[in-house]
Formats: C-alpha cells, structure tokens, sequence
C-alpha cells in the first residue's frame, strides 16, 4: 500500500499494535518482588508519558512532575548546590521569576535578575558566584525570543549551567538540548497537553 504522509517521531516510535493513546493506570500500588511499591515510584501511565516527551526533546529521559513550578524547582536544586548563585532572566513568566527570587533564598540558594535583551547581556553573565542561569526561549507573556545556542555556549563558556523553559516553544519549533542546554523544562498542562484539563510539568 502506499504512503500518502510521513508518520510523525511519536507515532513512528510505537510497536506494532501499540495504542495510540495508551491506558490510564490508576493503581497506587503494585507488586514488585513480592513486596509492595507506591505509584510515586513508577506508574505506567506515567513511564510512557516520561518516555514519549524525552522522544519529542531527543533527551536522555524525562521526569513527570505535579506542575511546571515543580520541575523548575526541582532543576534549580539538581544544578546548584547551597550558596550558589542562580542568574534569572528579567523576561520570564512572573510566577517562574517569583519562585526562584522568593524560594530559593530559603534553600540557601541565591537568584539575581539580568537582562538578556540588552547588547551586552555577555556581560551580563559575568557575575561572581554564579553557576546557573535560567531563561525562556519564548517568554511568557512578553513572547520575547533569546538566541538559545549563543547563550548556550557563552554560559559554557563562563562556567554556567543553563536550565531553559521551553513551555511556550515547544519541541516542535525548538529543542534547547541539541543547542546545547544542560535541562529542559515544561509547564506541560500548557501546548504540551493542550486541553486546560491538567496541571503538570516535564524536567528532562
């Protein structure tokens, strides 16, 4: 039979007779060497979802996480350590830049606000102590746009771990890893889900 279109990555990664939309495992436990293990240790549902975003971003693995806010937060904490500096853009989604300038303060972390739209926002960079900078590809609500791969390799350049919100790009219009971002996040009840039916988040 021919083929009148290309399948897209997703569909052309199922096996043979695998769902397109697969079932929704709702169990809190399961047996597991005859002992008993929680859903918040893995849960089917939520490995394939896992599975299928790390295919979209090309990433190494993905975790599944209750919002967005959580898996920005849980990336700041995996990248820094206490006493480190975290550098936040100006241009970011208000509850985003909330989150980093008010909590992270009390996990002894520090986050200090930059402009990334200036002409010298290399400069910027620069400052002491820092080891993470976090940005938006596509702000939220500005929609203002970074050069994702430039910034990517200044921050290397300097030193600088780079945890990139990808929520309102997504990956069909960019992908931060392959331009060389350390972490991907997503508030996934946004475009990636799509139906404002869900609250949840994707760190990959």
């Amino acid at each position: 039979m021919k083929r009148y279109h290309q399948p897209t990555r997703l569909i052309a990664s199922l096996a043979e007779g695998e769902a397109l939309v697969g079932p929704l495992v709702r169990s809190s436990a399961f047996v597991d060497s005859c002992e008993w293990s929680y859903t918040r240790l893995g849960n089917p549902t939520v490995d394939r979802v896992q599975r299928r975003l790390a295919e979209l971003e090309e990433a190494e693995a993905a975790v599944l996480t209750s919002s967005g806010s959580a898996a920005l937060l849980a990336g700041a904490l995996a990248l820094t350590s206490p006493g480190d500096l975290v550098l936040v853009s100006r241009h970011i989604c208000e509850d985003n830049g909330r989150l980093l300038l008010e909590q992270l303060p009390a996990l002894g972390r520090r986050a200090q606000v930059i402009d990334l739209t200036e002409a010298s926002w290399r400069k910027s960079l620069t400052v002491p102590g820092a080891v993470l900078l976090f940005a938006e590809v596509l702000s939220n609500p500005t929609l203002r746009l970074v050069d994702l791969r430039a910034l990517c390799e200044q921050a290397k350049t300097r030193g600088l771990r780079t945890l990139i919100d990808a929520t309102l790009a997504t990956p069909l219009n960019v992908r931060p890893l392959e331009l060389g971002a350390d972490l991907v996040i997503h508030s996934a009840g946004k475009f990636l889900n799509g139906h404002s039916d869900l609250v949840a988040g994707v760190a990959l």
